[in-house]
């Protein structure tokens, strides 16, 4: 008998998606998913996990779970009949900034380097009061590692990382939780044992006020909701927010939001929690309120119906929420979330909600690579993200998140981080993506700036409830596909050309005159002609004297 050890192969049970192609041969013998999952899931050891049913009340999917090679041979044995995929996780698109090396302080590996450990004390202060920063995200890199943490009440915090010396330190990242900007420092020069103080600027510093006085972002400026001329506020449009829940009792969102819970901790009124922080900075760059404090939204009379899937957003989550997106009767879906692998059952619900009416639209993502799922899908309007300069300090960590391309005028910049498209797919259009301030937490009515296509993304959300309360022309149309085609055009018909490569602004940047078919304000009578009028002036009096010349 030999003593040398055999390969055994690790089986591990997949979390499965079941569902029927959208059109099947017709030589094929059709299946019903409700008898497939009382007869025959039993017997091959299958575990149902979940029936997914459409709006209509019909059994569309199966969430189920079962071994590898069950999910193999199942995709086999009823392949044109079924549809057998992952149930795979999603990401919410929103970037930290920086790339980390390897993973943080893997101290069993490090143990003959315990010599070698580097400890630092740091103090985050506001720079102006002195008061320390509690919970504020401090992240420490070296040349082979890195360490993080969040600050305590003091505003203290102590990172040690091993095997690296104050002179190897290559970063220093702080992410304040609310009401502050980042903080970025390149090498920084810090002191072992001693403590090290950084300040941060509190929004208030650079936005007059803040929030005490109500103010647009740079991004609502950029696409020109400041006009004075529009009168429209979203009024009686419905936007789905699918995403991580949101803060309803934050002074900027207000009460006029329904919901649901998709996670697995769900109960009827968690939908309206959002630890992650994520949907509600969504939901208020969207429908923040018009009401004389913090930042003002696109469409802030608009209602908001919140569907909540993460933590633990699944494809299977996601269809749930696209079903209940249709039941509630949305105009809109903002979908800042992603993959970078394809379902083809997620598409089919993504037809199905654009033929009833719904128009999604959908962050490119945040990988530097090609577009990611659902923004790749043809049904679906895909928004890249941009920065503009001078809209945030230099010393804050969105300095790092300034892409290679800049636009004719200098004054907008691609996102490092924004999803592009390739040679296969569509970019619509862009939006402001970098340095986004919007709500973040109830808790003292908190505010954040963040980056990401997540943050692009309510933007054009935003926009398209005001085209659709402004444009009758498209409103009146029958809630199905022609009406989200005529919607989408409208966005794409309103984008001004920044002079970015097409991969990564598309149509360019959506401005709300053009796109409501509002006129541009006429100058006062008494204005005196640009010095560009009076050439022009010249110009036609020099033509007319050759004529006159030539006809002599």
């Amino acid at each position: 008998m030999s003593n040398s050890l055999q390969y055994q192969p690790v089986s591990r049970n997949i979390k499965t998606l079941i569902g029927k192609p959208r059109f099947q041969a017709l030589e094929l013998e059709s299946l019903d998913l409700d008898v497939l999952a009382r007869d025959i899931f039993p017997s091959l050891n299958i575990q149902l996990l979940q029936k997914i049913v459409s709006h209509n009340g019909k059994t569309e999917l199966l969430v189920a779970e079962m071994s590898l090679e069950r999910f193999e041979n199942l995709k086999r044995a009823y392949d044109g009949r079924l549809i057998v995929e992952e149930d795979r996780p999603l990401d919410l698109f929103k970037p930290t900034g920086i790339d980390l090396p390897i993973v943080p302080n893997f101290k069993a590996n490090l143990i003959p380097l315990k010599d070698d450990e580097l400890t630092i004390p740091l103090m985050i202060r506001d720079s102006q009061t002195q008061q320390p920063i509690a919970n504020a995200h401090v992240t420490l890199i070296g040349s082979l590692w890195y360490a993080d943490g969040i600050t305590d009440a003091a505003g203290r915090i102590t990172l040690t990382l091993y095997g690296e010396t104050a002179d190897t330190l290559s970063g220093l990242m702080v992410r304040p939780a609310a009401n502050y900007w980042s903080f970025w420092l390149d090498q920084p020069v810090l002191r072992p044992g001693q403590d090290n103080v950084v300040a941060l600027k509190a929004f208030d510093q650079t936005l007059a006020d803040f929030p005490q006085t109500e103010s647009l972002g740079w991004g609502q400026k950029a696409m020109g909701l400041g006009d004075a001329q529009i009168p429209y506020r979203g009024n009686g449009i419905k936007i789905g927010i699918i995403d991580s829940g949101g803060y309803i009792d934050h002074q900027d969102l207000g009460d006029h939001a329904n919901g649901k819970d998709f996670t697995a901790e769900a109960t009827p009124t968690s939908w309206k929690l959002d630890p992650m922080a994520h949907g509600t900075h969504v939901a208020g760059v969207i429908v923040g309120l018009m009401d004389e404090f913090g930042i003002r939204g696109f469409a802030p009379e608009a209602d908001y119906h919140v569907c909540k899937i993460f933590p633990g957003g699944t494809f299977s989550a996601l269809i749930n929420s696209l079903n209940e997106c249709m039941t509630a009767g949305v105009d809109i879906v903002n979908l800042s979330l992603g993959s970078s692998t394809y379902s083809e059952l997620l598409e089919q619900k993504i037809q199905e909600v654009t033929d009833a009416g719904v128009a999604c639209i959908a962050a490119a993502g945040n990988s530097a690579t090609k577009l990611q799922y659902p923004a790749a899908y043809d049904d679906v309007l895909a928004v890249s993200a941009i920065g503009q300069v001078d809209t945030f300090p230099s010393s804050s960590a969105h300095i790092r998140q300034v892409g290679a391309h800049k636009s004719a005028d200098g004054k907008f910049f691609t996102a490092k981080f924004t999803c592009f498209a390739d040679v296969n797919q569509r970019l619509d259009v862009c939006a402001p993506g970098v340095a986004v301030v919007s709500a973040v937490s109830a808790e003292a009515d908190a505010y954040a700036a963040w980056d990401g296509t997540s943050m692009a993304c309510p933007h054009v959300v935003g926009l398209a409830a005001l085209i659709l309360e402004a444009r009758s022309d498209i409103r009146a149309m029958s809630r199905e596909r022609g009406r989200v085609n005529a919607l989408f055009q409208a966005i794409r018909e309103s984008a001004v050309d920044l002079g970015l490569p097409y991969p990564y602004q598309g149509h360019g940047l959506p401005q709300v005159l053009k796109a409501l078919k509002i006129p541009p304000e006429a100058p006062d009578a008494d204005t005196p002609d640009s010095p560009w009028t009076q050439i022009e002036e010249l110009l036609q009096q020099i033509l007319k004297l050759l004529r006159s010349q030539v006809e002599t």
